[in-house]
């Protein structure tokens, strides 16, 4: 995605009919919008160039509208969150914040795509790998602290998540879609990746299931861990090209190719383009105790971002001459 896998849908909400399953619980309640219509899905042609780029390579690179230093704020404030939930202090106004962003979902067409939205997944890793993630949407920010007092280390992370969001949905929409008749909405997601010795990827070989993704900037302890493969093979089955990974031209992208655009599974009716394969690989062995960080932004479809496919083969399903 670096977008999460099948493995880190513990808690699965839905656009338009929400399925919320507890972590800590099996018990799954079902919220509906109120605040929704059906729209229908409207073709968006992109800019030629950006199309033949992508179309050549996977991929390609946009202008940047966040510094580094933002983004690298965001990565500080996001790990200082996750220290903070892990406190008694924290662990006990996840439920308050939790059941207020219910309501701003259930009120609001929200961008939902997984559960990593709420806190209370934040404690979490997802699946069997070391992962810590957070999706956040326009409004939430001012919508929670009018109603409730937010921790310092929350109110820092939204607060910059917030003008983050603001800069790219502005910037990039502007970039890469022509004129404004389209049914995407934005989601700011980022992401900590901590190195799990024995593991080759910290997430492995998958497609996104946006229409768009924008990855907006990343924070390696080594090399670039961020691997594109080829568009050649989009239409594949992802087990297909998992298992062939090793043997595709995948590229590393050099720091100057960010924040660089390419197609998830929902850009084929909208755009005409396959959607390309990545994958974040292991860091060096040499750098195991630190972190990776990146920060993503996304465009999925107003409906939903459900694919039909599977779009990620866990590590552990494949063979060891994958």
């Amino acid at each position: 995605m670096e977008q999460c896998s099948s493995e880190c849908d513990e808690r699965q909400f839905r656009l338009a009919n929400i399925n919320v399953k507890s972590a800590e619980s099996t018990k799954t309640s079902r919220v509906t919008f109120g605040a929704i219509q059906r729209r229908r899905v409207v073709t968006d042609a992109l800019p030629a160039e950006l199309s033949r780029e992508i179309s050549s390579v996977g991929f390609a690179t946009l202008k940047p509208c966040v510094l580094d230093s933002q983004c690298n704020q965001i990565f500080d404030a996001f790990d200082e969150l996750l220290s903070f939930l892990a406190t008694k202090t924290g662990i006990n106004v996840t439920t308050k914040i939790d059941k207020a962003l219910d309501q701003y979902i259930t009120e609001h067409p929200s961008p939902v795509v997984d559960g990593t939205v709420s806190l209370s997944m934040l404690k979490n890793q997802l699946g069997d790998y070391a992962i810590h993630s957070h999706q956040y949407f326009h409004g939430v920010y001012d919508f929670l602290r009018e109603r409730i007092k937010l921790p310092a280390e929350l109110d820092q992370f939204w607060s910059l998540m917030d003008s983050a969001l603001r800069s790219c949905d502005y910037s990039f929409r502007s970039q890469i879609l022509r004129g404004s008749n389209h049914d995407l909405l934005p989601i700011l997601k980022v992401w900590k990746y901590t190195p799990v010795p024995g593991r080759r990827f910290l997430i492995p070989v998958h497609f996104d299931r946006s229409a768009l993704t924008v990855i907006v900037h990343t924070s390696n302890p080594g090399r670039e861990c961020l691997l594109i493969g080829p568009p050649s093979c989009g239409k594949e089955a992802i087990r297909d090209i998992a298992v062939r990974w090793s043997q595709l031209n995948f590229t590393r992208p050099a720091a100057n190719a960010f924040p660089l655009v390419f197609p998830g599974l929902h850009a084929d009716d909208r755009f005409g383009l396959d959607a390309t394969p990545h994958a974040v690989e292991q860091v060096e062995e040499n750098h195991y105790s630190r972190a990776r960080f990146s920060l993503v932004f996304f465009l999925v479809p107003f409906g939903g971002a459900d694919v039909k496919r599977d779009y990620v083969v866990p590590e552990t399903e494949l063979s060891a001459t994958s």
